[in-house]
């Protein structure tokens, strides 16, 4: 009898809020309440949109995620946690995951919810889902990759490959590289 699929969620598709992206464009600075609008594309459509309210003036700092899923209004919190940077500039952000309650900085979609990975369940990565002999056939693929690269910047016109009779570093780590293939 042949074993029953289990079809794992994957979560390289999984649409995910990333908490170095609202870093990034400014929502996560101290002491402000601001809105933004995460929207995913799939082919030349919108396949997802949803309204997140970030709070960092309350006293435990949190965002509001709403949405609708299935017809269904969709509205709950994520705390965030700030730890101090271990450079001393500022802070690190974290997500507290509703369901886990394990700091993050991501958060997957699935079964109507932004979760942590490990709340998922059985997720994987689709690299962890191949074959071995499709692991090894993507190893094929990304070394004969790496060496049309290499191939391009050695060939590459006005390419200073030495520097003051010396070989440049980037030559050096290229050659380096051609070594190990062979």
């Amino acid at each position: 009898m042949p074993h029953n699929p289990t079809y794992p969620i994957t979560l390289d598709v999984c649409k995910t809020i990333n908490i170095h992206d609202l870093q990034k464009f400014g929502y996560l600075a101290p002491a402000q309440l601001k809105n933004c609008i995460i929207s995913w594309q799939q082919g030349s459509g919108q396949s997802a949109e949803i309204y997140i309210t970030i709070n960092t003036i309350a006293s435990q700092p949190h965002i509001i995620i709403e949405y609708t899923y299935n017809k269904e209004d969709i509205k709950y919190e994520v705390a965030l946690h700030a730890k101090p940077s271990n450079l001393g500039k500022g802070f690190l952000w974290y997500f507290i995951c509703p369901q886990a309650g394990r700091l993050c900085t991501k958060l997957y979609f699935n079964n109507n919810y932004f979760l942590h990975r490990q709340a998922l369940g059985k997720a994987m990565y689709h690299r962890q889902t191949l074959t071995s002999t499709q692991r090894n056939l993507v190893k094929q693929f990304l070394k004969t990759e790496t060496l049309e690269t290499a191939d391009t910047y050695l060939n590459a016109k006005y390419r200073k490959t030495r520097y003051n009779g010396k070989p440049t570093k980037k030559l050096i780590a290229i050659q380096k590289l051609l070594n190990s293939f062979v």
